[in-house]
């Protein structure tokens, strides 16, 4: 895409200025913008109203003035810029009047393209003096229009805290804060006169700094970054003083540094914004990487720590008898399906469910009500299953002699009644299929084999007639 390609697909962007206070911002900046890039730094200054007083100059600074223009015109029409270069016209004052008016005239006329409702009111009526259009902007549709440019600064005081919140609670992320903080201030200074922006305190950088360290300095998360950064603060300026004039060389006079309650009513002892950002973006970073992201998400930060028990540990009982173990222990002399009083309401539900389900699979119950018992088709009386977890002494089983699992280590051999019906089932399926699989493979054989001996034949014979019709 050519330069002209880009200008042209730039300009065609659609936008509008309906006069709300909360577009003020973007339209300031793309106003700005759009200036620069016609006509550089003295585009801003027509649209900021920053231009001098033509008139009133002097020669030597009509002079430089002039060449300002010409280099900003240089940047955009070249060819222009040489041929008012030679010519003598351009370097009066008159010119330079009408050629300011000119670019003025033409910022309204882009102004009133793009803005709508109120806001394209009040630029066509507008009347006064094309270099102050933005400062009568400003006060119909800024933020001193609607009166709570107060509101903002009080919020900025408090370090602008989420609502029922500090303003640097525990775990936020301080680069987003940070950067926060930063746009409000650089808000209150484009939303300010730039004639009043060196008294207008919030504007300044020495403000910003302030109310960062008293309100991080209340987190005990950044209390030590702080009092680093403030010692470094106080050793350079120390080092300052000790290159003066009349001081002795390689020494540092402790006595010319002011107490703390004298440094804070003096900006010189402030840190730059600068290096305390960059200190408390270092220190969180720390942070972040030594408590992962628990820290960012405010939870405990002692992730992964074994937790100490204050209160005891709880007494437990059986659920079956009642006694003190678990069910299934040794000890335990409850059925299987036994329940005691001190059981939760979900387990008696649970076991009654397991009950009735092996009622109905067994056949009914007995005369007392309990499942009847149902004799094992696996193992003879008095034989012991063998122990899963046991393995045949490949494994280890951690009731050990206390299992009532059997812990042979010799290995039996598989019998039929060791098999459920429904694995034998299963069996005589897999056998059937791998019979039939079988057949059908020695079918296939005995088909190949008789092919061949039929074309060997076949062989034979040709062979036998060609060497009787050569005899």
């Amino acid at each position: 895409m050519s330069k002209n390609d880009y200008k042209e697909k730039e300009d065609s962007v659609k936008w509008s200025f309906r006069g709300d206070e909360d577009e003020w911002d973007g339209f300031d900046r793309r106003i700005n913008r759009w200036m620069r890039k016609k006509y550089d730094s003295v585009g801003e200054k027509i649209w900021n109203g920053e231009i001098a007083d033509i008139e009133s100059m002097s020669d030597e600074d009509l002079q430089d003035y002039c060449n300002e223009v010409l280099d900003c015109i240089k940047i955009n029409q070249i060819t222009l810029a040489k041929t008012l270069k030679k010519e003598k016209e351009f370097w009066t004052r008159e010119w330079q009047m009408i050629w300011v008016i000119r670019q003025a005239t033409l910022m309204i006329d882009y102004i009133e393209e793009h803005a709508e409702g109120q806001a394209e009111i009040e630029v066509v009526n507008y009347s006064g003096s094309k270099l102050e259009v933005r400062k009568h902007l400003y006060k119909q549709f800024g933020a001193g229009s609607s009166g709570d440019i107060h509101d903002k600064e009080l919020d900025f005081e408090k370090g602008m805290p989420e609502n029922g919140k500090k303003a640097f609670p525990k775990g936020c992320d301080i680069t987003v804060k940070l950067r926060q903080l930063e746009a409000r201030r650089l808000y209150f200074f484009r939303m300010c006169e730039p004639s009043k922006r060196n008294t207008y305190i919030y504007c300044q950088e020495s403000k910003l700094v302030r109310i960062v360290l008293e309100h991080i300095g209340q987190d005990h998360d950044y209390k030590d970054c702080v009092s680093r950064v403030l010692d470094l603060v106080k050793v350079k300026k120390m080092i300052q003083g000790s290159r003066k004039k009349g001081s002795k060389k390689g020494s540092l006079n402790l006595n010319s540094v002011p107490d703390m309650h004298e440094r804070s009513f003096s900006d010189d002892w402030l840190p730059s914004w600068m290096l305390l950002s960059s200190s408390l973006i270092s220190e969180y970073k720390k942070l972040l990487k030594a408590s992962g992201d628990s820290y960012s998400k405010g939870t405990n930060v002692n992730k992964g720590k074994l937790p100490v028990a204050f209160g005891g540990v709880k007494e437990f009982s059986c659920y079956g008898c009642g006694g003190p173990h678990k069910k299934g222990d040794p000890e335990c002399k409850a059925g299987k399906y036994d329940v005691h009083s001190c059981a939760p309401a979900d387990y008696k539900a649970r076991m009654d469910r397991k009950r009735k389900n092996d009622a109905s699979s067994s056949g009914g119950a007995n005369n007392d009500g309990n499942r009847a018992p149902k004799k094992s088709k696996k193992y003879k009386e008095g034989e012991k299953k063998p122990c899963k977890a046991f393995n045949f002494g490949k494994g280890k089983c951690r009731f050990g002699a206390k299992c009532k699992f059997s812990h042979d280590t010799k290995q039996s051999k598989v019998k039929d009644e060791d098999f459920t019906p429904k694995q034998n089932k299963m069996i005589q399926t897999m056998l059937a299929a791998a019979m039939k699989k079988t057949a059908v493979l020695i079918a296939k054989r005995a088909n190949l084999r008789s092919r061949r001996s039929r074309k060997m034949k076949k062989t034979i014979v040709i062979m036998s007639r060609s060497t009787m019709g050569q005899c």
